[in-house]
């Protein structure tokens, strides 16, 4: 699932010959391996900061590759921690949230998220903060 303003449009689409729809259990870096690398796939669908992480994990040259943001897709992506429901997985997410209390770890993981946007993807991502 991408969201609620992506998943209308894919639905609408879906069964046409031209859109191939990829179980998730098939990893985005060998769906991206192989549309570098073949000429069976023109496009994929996935985040821009996914996408740029799994290209130089691969050893790919990211001029390759063109990154379009999606209209429907929200601004910004709200991120979520899951666990099971145990005792520990309760533990685990209670001790996320208080790290992310912690205005210091939002900068860390901030300035981590932005190591992966190019210049033009990371002043985007500060104006949608507000901090430009």
């Amino acid at each position: 699932s991408f969201g609620p303003g992506i998943d209308p449009v894919l639905k609408k689409h879906e069964g046409q010959a031209s859109i191939v729809i990829v179980p998730s259990a098939n990893h985005s870096s060998s769906r991206l391996l192989k549309l570098a690398t073949q000429d069976e796939h023109d496009a994929m669908l996935g985040y821009a900061i996914e996408l740029r992480y799994l290209t130089r994990e691969l050893g790919l040259d990211e001029k390759d590759f063109v990154f379009l943001p999606v209209v429907e897709e929200l601004a910004l992506v709200p991120t979520h921690v899951g666990c099971a429901k145990s005792d520990l997985g309760k533990r685990v997410v209670a001790a996320v949230n208080q790290a992310f209390a912690d205005e210091r770890v939002v900068k860390e993981d901030m300035a981590a998220y932005k190591f992966w946007l190019d210049d033009q993807a990371a002043a985007h991502y500060d104006r949608l903060l507000g901090k430009r």
